[in-house]
C-alpha cells in the first residue's frame, strides 16, 4: 500500500470511529477483509482517548463480511447484544 493510499485508509477508519462514537449504539460497516480493517481500526482508535468506549466485534449475523463497531457501554444505558442486533 503506498503512503497516500495508506493515509486514506487511516482517514477513513478514523470517520468510521467518530460515525460509531457519535451513534446512540454504534455502526455495522460491510467490508472484504476483516482482519486488515479491524487492525486498521485498533489502530486508528489509539489516536483518540473518546474512542476507547468503543468495541470492535463481527457482526452476529455476518461475521465474515461485517463489523460493528459499537459503544461498549451507550450513551443511554447498558443494551445486551440482542439491542446491537435490532439497531444494527
Amino acid at each position: 500500500m503506498s503512503e497516500t493510499s495508506s493515509r486514506i485508509f487511516s482517514e477513513t477508519l478514523t470517520a468510521l470511529l467518530s460515525k460509531a462514537f457519535d451513534s446512540e449504539f454504534g455502526i455495522s460497516i460491510s467490508v472484504s477483509s476483516i482482519k486488515e480493517v479491524r487492525a486498521g481500526l485498533y489502530r486508528a482508535a489509539k489516536s483518540n482517548p473518546n474512542f476507547a468506549n468503543l468495541r470492535i466485534i463481527p457482526s452476529r449475523r455476518n461475521p465474515e463480511t461485517h463489523l460493528w463497531i459499537v459503544h461498549k457501554e451507550p450513551l443511554n444505558g447498558q443494551p445486551s447484544e440482542d439491542d446491537f442486533s435490532a439497531a444494527l
